[in-house]
């Protein structure tokens, strides 16, 4: 026997450029918001850094706050 049925499902991709919520003030939300507004990947902002794409990434998750040496560069990136 064939199925009777032939389902097929769309969705919209969420969108991964949302800006985070303004009431947000962690790090990690000040830095997608203000790489987001320049246009900039995470890849730029880490090669502005001068730090790994995957490091730039755990800054904007707040899984890992910047190393003494790179804080300078990031308080730059975000205007401080």
């Amino acid at each position: 026997m064939m199925p009777i049925c032939n389902i097929t499902l769309r969705a919209e991709k969420p969108c991964r450029l949302a800006f985070p919520d303004q009431n947000d003030h962690s790090l990690g939300a000040e830095c997608k918001r203000r790489r987001l507004a320049l246009g900039w990947t995470q890849q730029d902002v880490a090669d502005y850094i001068g730090i790994r794409k995957d490091s730039y990434q755990n800054y904007e998750w707040n899984e890992q706050t910047p190393h003494i040496c790179f804080r300078k560069k990031v308080n730059e990136f975000l205007g401080i």
